[in-house]
């Protein structure tokens, strides 16, 4: 009751999903998490809605029917659905498409009776139209797209450095081995600890950037390792293959520095765009490898063309829009060279706000936010530029704010993104709101991996006389902040 509450002031939603199958493979479950901005209390809110236990197979289908029965359970409207974020898996894209296709089917419900009527007026009104110029025409975004997808970001960024790991699949192998070796010694273990203060760690297929973790803590104690195996005479690797552990740590680092920051609960969707850019540059500019990184960064624009190309079929604005109204980030999108997502990103944010726009000039500025300095290589790329053009700065319109928003990034001090429009509402009363919801949102449903590790502690056996569900155990534990 308390949740539904909430939702309920809640004027947008960002749900993600995952599915989940339990050690033993004894049974299977889907998650379901939403993601809001509470006017309440001027925070974003991330909370579990629903446990389901899935029957295979786990067609898109199915998760369909559990993802339309939770929304309205909590009694979010189609409307409130601002995004629905998952992994890449299939069934997961073929359930929002059967989402879709099951408000078309009730909307072509409800608007037989009156088809005739309909058709005739649309053809006089046609008829009546002046022919208009295609290429003259400006960008056009739909204010909102029913139930509109967004892949996991740090899914995503691993299937791009998944080519890495099997381009040095050999030497990996070796230093898994050799790992290995030393966590199976608890002889091997004492005498690193306490020599290096910490010992190594193994990686695992399911934890993100944790063969990254392991080169690197590997690297990092690397004298007193050689020194325990000379010892214990046990072989160490050859320098080379030192050298090359430090040219594969420098390659996926900046990968798993990104992906911390986009598996935040919320406020890291604003971070997307930027985060995209800034590996974009790491890899243009990595000095080895060069057949691996093109690779990459051919895989990486490819996975992210939705988000980075606003002249694609299905192109998602919602990533550049929050960009631009995070003061942090926002100088980004004003440099020249990403002038396209801008003007993308304004018109999005202005739809939102029921207003149109014919033509949006580019503006940028001279200075950079220190929030960029989170992004090393991109910073280093942007260039500055003084603004020429003359802007609408009508405080009683969308359009206006978002203008005076942006030039008064040039003079921006450190703050979050949602202190930073909480302390400017009055001034931005048509856009604020519009910003906190974009602001608030998640860019992976990380939250719903968190899940998971509940259910599998819960799950272990260690609680024989608990009664309740796994669903209602997870659901208080995670939503005891409410």
């Amino acid at each position: 009751m308390k949740l539904k509450e909430i939702l309920s002031t809640a004027r947008k939603v960002t749900l993600c999903l995952d599915a989940w199958t339990k050690k033993g493979l004894s049974a299977s479950f889907l998650g379901v998490s939403a993601c809001f901005f509470d006017p309440s209390t001027a925070t974003p809110v991330h909370v579990i809605l629903n446990l389901y236990e899935l029957q295979h197979p786990h067609t898109g289908t199915m998760i369909a029917d559990c993802l339309e029965k939770s929304i309205e359970q909590w009694g979010i409207t189609k409307e409130k659905v601002q995004l629905i974020v998952s992994d890449n898996g299939s069934n997961m894209v073929k359930a929002v498409k059967v989402m879709r296709e099951h408000e078309a089917d009730r909307k072509q419900a409800d608007e037989e009776p009156d088809e005739e009527e309909e058709t005739s007026e649309g053809e006089n009104s046609a008829e009546d139209e002046e022919p208009t110029d295609e290429d003259d025409a400006p960008l056009v975004l739909p204010p909102h797209v029913e139930y509109r997808w967004m892949p996991c970001m740090a899914h995503t960024l691993q299937l791009i450095i998944k080519p890495a790991y099997v381009y040095f699949s050999s030497l990996l192998e070796k230093t898994r081995h050799l790992v290995g070796k030393i966590r199976k010694s608890s002889v091997a273990v004492e005498k690193v600890v306490e020599k290096c203060g910490k010992s190594v760690v193994s990686d695992c297929n399911t934890r993100w950037n944790s063969s990254f973790l392991m080169l690197n803590r590997l690297v990092d104690i690397k004298s007193g390792i050689n020194e325990v195996l000379t010892e214990l005479g046990i072989d160490t690797l050859l320098i080379s293959e030192w050298q090359r552990l430090t040219d594969i740590i420098n390659l996926l680092r900046p990968f798993a520095q990104q992906t911390d920051l986009l598996q935040t609960d919320a406020v890291s969707m604003s971070n997307i765009v930027p985060s995209i850019l800034d590996l974009e540059c790491h890899l243009q500019q990595h000095p080895t490898d060069k057949q691996l990184t093109s690779s990459m960064l051919r895989d990486m624009r490819r996975r992210f063309e939705a988000i980075m190309q606003p002249d694609c079929e299905l192109f998602n604005p919602l990533p550049a829009a929050a960009c631009l109204l995070d003061p942090t980030v926002a100088t980004v999108l004003l440099a020249p060279e990403y002038t396209s997502l801008f003007v993308a990103a304004k018109s999005y944010i202005v739809s939102l706000g029921g207003e149109s726009v014919a033509s949006i000039p580019h503006q940028s500025v001279q200075s950079q936010p220190a929030g960029l300095r989170r992004f090393t290589f991109l910073a280093a790329k942007i260039s500055a530029s003084n603004a020429t053009a003359t802007f609408d700065t009508n405080q009683d319109t969308v359009l206006g704010q978002l203008n005076r928003h942006v030039a008064d990034v040039r003079d921006y001090c450190d703050t979050t993104g949602l202190q930073y429009w909480t302390q400017r509402q009055d001034i931005f009363s048509q856009l604020a709101h519009i910003a906190q919801d974009l602001l608030s949102a998640p860019a992976s449903q990380a939250y719903v991996e968190r899940i998971f590790s509940l259910c599998g502690i819960l799950t272990a056996g260690r609680r024989n006389r608990q009664k309740q569900s796994l669903e209602m155990r997870v659901f208080l534990k995670l939503n005891n902040n409410i």
